[in-house]
């Protein structure tokens, strides 16, 4: 929805990465992250769900190789509820026309996530409908894992850090990610 510069999760004090944040990093290291994540967010604003599912057509209609995922929200978060609308609209498309599942991640817990056409983790939280996503250093992982239950574990994944080995957040599944720290 627009760059972690901007973020309205963060600002409201939803996020629990703070300087451990990915895109943030990114955006700080690399020149032409900030600029391209602007102007994202501003065709975001600027266009409607129909001009975006249209656009989308043309691409995907353009390419060869087969998309089955589109994941949202690289970097930033939802600004409002009209944000999640918005993004259900379009999900809604691409999976009824091109069979395309939309999935990401939020760590806005005020947000209403149910009846949407696409898969969300909450960020440290189960608002989503998907489960939820933690962020942990690699060696206390297991200590996470000795606290739980037998039958709680099994709700528990620890991210591969590779999408190609794993579907987990792209389909409904209701596990609960945890990204080791790197």
């Amino acid at each position: 929805m627009g760059p972690a510069a901007t973020c309205p999760a963060k600002e409201l004090g939803m996020c629990k990465l703070g300087k451990r944040c990915y895109a943030a990093k990114a955006e700080r290291l690399y020149k032409n992250v900030l600029p391209y994540r602007t102007r994202q967010y501003n065709y975001w604003r600027e266009s409607t769900a129909n001009g975006i599912a249209a656009h989308f057509s043309m691409v995907l209609n353009r390419i060869r190789v087969p998309i089955r995922y589109l994941r949202f929200n690289e970097a930033g978060d939802f600004f409002t509820q009209e944000d999640v609308q918005k993004l259900s609209l379009v999900a809604e498309y691409l999976k009824r026309e091109h069979d395309i599942t939309t999935y990401g991640y939020t760590a806005r817990e005020d947000l209403n996530f149910e009846n949407v056409h696409f898969l969300v983790k909450g960020s440290s939280h189960d608002s989503g409908n998907n489960g939820k996503t933690i962020v942990m250093q690699k060696n206390k992982i297991s200590d996470h894992f000795s606290t739980l239950s037998r039958s709680e574990s099994q709700r528990w994944k620890v991210c591969p850090m590779s999408c190609k080995e794993c579907d987990v957040c792209k389909i409904h599944s209701n596990v609960n990610i945890i990204f080791p720290l790197h």
